[in-house]
This record gives structure tokens, C-alpha cells and sequence, in this order.
């Protein structure tokens, strides 16, 4: 049923509430600026562009490491994912 757009909704009806509590800011999160990602972020970028707002570059991210060994194969999977 993706013609019903529920994302939308879902995030409008977010927006509303945060507004009603008093919020004056509200993060969609993340979107392509200037990575190597830019293409498989597309069409998330365009969904958070599509309500307006600004952009606000906070800076890089890091990843807190909990377990290490795990860390280390979920970092080899991502590696070999990018070269298929």
C-alpha cells in the first residue's frame, strides 16, 4: 500500500505533537550532503527535503564499540558488500 504514503503521515503527525509539547526544532536526521553515498541515499534525502525545513551540517559520526570482535566482522561484512 505504498500509494497511502504512511511515512509522511507518520512523520507529519510527529511534527504536530513535538509542536503541541512546545517544541521549536524537530530532527528528521540524516541526509546525503557531501558522501560517497550520495546515491543510495537519493530517496531519503528527497523524502526529508520534500517538508522544508533547513539544513544543519552537525558534523562527522562515530561508532561507539561495545564488543570488539563483533565490531570487526560487521566491519568486514560492510567491505565486502561494497565491492558486490
Amino acid at each position: 500500500h505504498r500509494s497511502l504514503m504512511a511515512p509522511y503521515l507518520l512523520q507529519w503527525e510527529s511534527m504536530r505533537e513535538a509542536k503541541r509539547r512546545g517544541y521549536r526544532h524537530y530532527d528528521l536526521g540524516g541526509v546525503a550532503v557531501n558522501t560517497g553515498k550520495k546515491a543510495a541515499w537519493a530517496g531519503i534525502t528527497r523524502f526529508k527535503q520534500g517538508f522544508g525545513g533547513k539544513l544543519h551540517e552537525f558534523g562527522k559520526t562515530y561508532d561507539v564499540v561495545f564488543k570488539g570482535w563483533l565490531y570487526q566482522l560487521y566491519s568486514a561484512r560492510q567491505k565486502l558488500k561494497s565491492m558486490l
